[in-house]
This record gives structure tokens, sequence and C-alpha cells, in this order.
């Protein structure tokens, strides 16, 4: 079974504690232009997994600078490895555009690029994202992140995110996961972790795994059905009386003019 285990990653981490019951934020005091949406999971009814718990998390790069040559496994998880780990690769194809590398893969539907470029503007995107909100999260989880919890970033592009949020919160566990290893392999955080795979197939964890869930900017990266699908798997993994932030952007135009007003009435 091909599922995340805390404790062979975090074997010195301390047991955290059952988070106090807060009352449901109401998004009605959340400002739809300016803050991003903030969910309790006030219990979990959708406990049952979604997919296979032996998730198809496919196959190591065979020119991997961290494969054993003898094994063809090392960080990576190979073709017998039945172990996550937080270095394992996958092998999506890709396609050159007017010189910009973007994904070719029938599993993988993320329309912007994916390259150095790409990485650049995330980087960028992260900072903008963290000036503009005041900080790098809205949900009140302050006082579970300085006592120690688990946390989850889906969709973590170059990593940005949990490297902020696990050197302001050490006592706390931070994992990131992204169809595309773009992120950090050793020169991390100690209490941060990255794993590579396709989000849109499941989510490598037991139910009830996350005090907190976060996932920002994937409206592109994942179709209707895939939408549904993802959050099913992120209620899922979330405790109950866990909190979940989404963050997407307002793709409606607003105080717009009379060209724009009418090519978006069409």
């Amino acid at each position: 079974s091909a599922q995340f285990s805390f404790e062979n990653i975090f074997p010195a981490a301390a047991p955290t504690t059952p988070p106090p019951r807060f009352s449901p934020l109401s998004t009605r005091t959340l400002p739809t232009q300016s803050k991003p949406f903030v969910r309790r999971i006030m219990g979990n009814n959708h406990s049952k997994p979604l997919l296979n718990k032996s998730l198809p998390l496919g196959r190591a790069s065979r020119d991997s600078q961290h494969s054993n040559p003898r094994t063809g496994t090392s960080s990576a998880v190979g073709p017998r490895s039945g172990t996550l780990t937080d270095t394992m690769t996958l092998e999506p194809n890709y396609s050159w555009v007017d010189g910009r590398r973007f994904f070719d893969d029938k599993d993988i539907h993320y329309v912007l690029p994916n390259d150095v470029e790409e990485i650049d503007r995330l980087v960028m995107q992260h900072f903008i994202l963290q000036r503009a909100f005041g900080a790098n999260y809205q949900a009140p989880v302050k006082d579970l992140l300085e006592s120690g919890i688990k946390v989850l970033d889906v969709g973590c592009g170059p990593g940005n995110w949990i490297l902020n949020m696990a050197t302001d919160y050490p006592s706390s566990q931070f994992v990131g996961i992204d169809a595309v290893d773009n992120f950090p392999k050793e020169i991390k955080p100690g209490n941060s972790i990255f794993l590579q795979g396709n989000v849109a197939h499941g989510l490598p964890f037991a139910d009830d795994t996350f005090d907190f869930v976060f996932q920002r900017i994937m409206a592109m990266a994942f179709t209707t059905e895939q939408w549904d699908a993802v959050m099913k798997e992120i209620m899922r993994v979330t405790k109950p009386g866990g909190w979940v932030e989404l963050i997407e952007c307002d793709v409606i135009p607003h105080s717009t003019g009379p060209m724009t007003s009418a090519f978006f009435a069409r």
C-alpha cells in the first residue's frame, strides 16, 4: 500500500492533541474580493476513501539523480516499492510550445507552463499573496500551529508556503504534495516533507490525518469532475474539527468598461 506514514518520516514527533472546539467561521464575514474560503470540517461524513488506498503514484524516473544503480530505487519509488517517501518521482510527459514546457499528459490538466520561468512566477505569486493578505493563512489556527499539528498543502508548487510555515511553526509537521517535483529535495526545515503525486487520483493519506489543509490557486489544475473528487479527498483526510482553507482567483471582472462588459456578455 503506497500510503504516507508520519511515524516513518517524523519518528521523534510528539503526538498532537485534538483541536479545541471552535465555532464554525461564517463565510459571510469574508469579503469575496479579498479573503480566501475558510471552512471548518465539523464532521467527517466522507470518511470512506474515494479511491483505492493503493494509489497509482507513477513510476520512478529512470534518470533520477537519486536513483540506486543496483536496485533502481533510492529516494524515488521504484517499480517494486510500495513505500511513499518525500522524494518519490513521477515521469509525466511534456510538450514544448513557443519555447515553454507544458504537460502533455491526459491525467494532468494543468494549463499553464511547467518550466523554470513558471517556478519564478509561482515564487513571486507566493510573496504577492502573502503581502496582499498580510499573512500566509487566514484560518484561526495560530494557537494550534504553535502547539503542534499536522498540515497539508495541496498543490504546493515550489514549496514556498511550506518553507515559510515550517520555519514559523517548528512544533508542527508540514506536508506538501504536487504533480511536479519543483520543491526542495534536501535543503528544507526538518519538520517539512514534499511528495510528488497527482492529486486528482486521490491523496495518499489515511482518513482524519490533518488538522489543517491548505490549497491555493488551483482553479486551472482540475476538470470540473476532478474538483468534486479532490474536495471529497480533502474532507476525507481532514480531522473532524479541522480546518480547510481554499484561495482562488475571482474570474469575474468588476468595474468594467463597455468593451470588457460586451466581451463577457457574449
